[in-house]
């Protein structure tokens, strides 16, 4: 019986081996962590796009029962019947309720008017100052530099940054007195 133990105990794993198996296991964990970081971001954007483009398509929504209409600024989020998670970007930790900012520009009028909808951007990553009006100084590239954004045709994308978004944003439209739109060249 001693005999057997003798054998098992020089059989163990030995101090050295399993500092080089700790090692290893550390080393592997290490160069997986920033992989996994992206992996969790990519998660994060893909929330954010599916969240603006349920706002896209509630916004769509509204201006089918409403004669082909944008809904107005003022109480845009609420008309549209947002609200909830819907409205918070994963990556933003911020403590707003609204992560995200609409094109202003747009609003009130009637989508048949606005020239160019694949171009035209609906709605967007906003910084937390401004979160209901979309301009070119909020934009919030929260994605790794980027901003997620919707089109009035109902297709997301990305910008690289606040120079990305169109000069045309802020006029895309100018509302004359009587009520009629005429879209700038």
């Amino acid at each position: 019986m001693a005999m057997i133990k003798e054998k098992l105990l020089k059989k163990g794993i030995s101090l050295t081996g399993l500092l080089i198996t700790i090692a290893l296991v550390a080393f592997i964990f290490f160069i997986l962590l920033p992989a996994l970081k992206m992996a969790k971001e990519y998660g994060r954007i893909t929330a954010c796009a599916s969240n603006q483009k349920q706002i896209a398509l509630a916004i769509q929504m509204y201006a089918q029962e409403h004669d082909g209409t944008m809904p107005q600024t003022v109480n845009f989020w609420s008309d549209i019947g947002t609200s909830g998670k819907i409205l918070k970007c994963p990556s933003d930790n911020t403590k707003v309720i609204n992560s995200y900012g609409q094109n202003s520009s747009i609003n009130g009028l009637k989508i048949k008017k606005i020239d160019d909808p694949i171009e035209t951007i609906l709605t967007a990553d906003a910084s937390p100052d401004d979160g209901n009006i979309l301009s070119i100084e909020n934009g919030d590239p929260r994605h790794g530099g980027y901003i997620i954004v919707s089109y009035l045709d109902g297709h997301i994308g990305r910008l690289g940054s606040t120079k990305d978004f169109p000069s045309s944003i802020e006029a895309r439209s100018n509302t004359i007195s009587n009520g009629e739109t005429e879209t700038k060249p």
